[in-house]
């Protein structure tokens, strides 16, 4: 998968994630006290840092990767048990989202111009 359709696809789950964070929950209070929506916020946010790891070397190495440290992070969690899951980890990761969207925009316009 080329670094373009990695970068596309993290730029659309972001778009997913602060939907379900802004217009869901509004709120740290009502995210916590909805156990299944830490579980469908964290997924996605798991799934960010997954899809970062298909991006290239070549990609990596050209520029700043620490934004997606915190998703990548989230698998750990995971790995641990699904009890242990932070609402307020789960939560800090997916107000970075915005952030990520940037990212990958700029990383795309950059990849067009690129091309053309």
């Amino acid at each position: 998968m080329s670094d373009f359709n990695v970068l596309t696809k993290i730029s659309a789950f972001c778009d997913a994630v602060v939907k379900g964070r802004d217009e869901r929950y509004g709120s740290f209070d009502d995210f916590a006290g909805n156990p299944q929506g830490k579980f469908s916020l964290y997924l996605c946010m798991m799934q960010l840092g997954e899809m970062s790891r298909y991006l290239s070397v070549d990609f990596e190495s050209a520029h700043d990767m620490e934004i997606f440290r915190r998703c990548r992070e989230l698998k750990s969690m995971y790995e641990q048990g699904i009890d242990s899951i932070d609402p307020a980890t789960v939560w800090e990761a997916a107000k970075q989202t915005p952030e990520i969207k940037d990212f990958c925009e700029r990383a795309l316009a950059q990849e067009r111009d690129r091309k053309s």
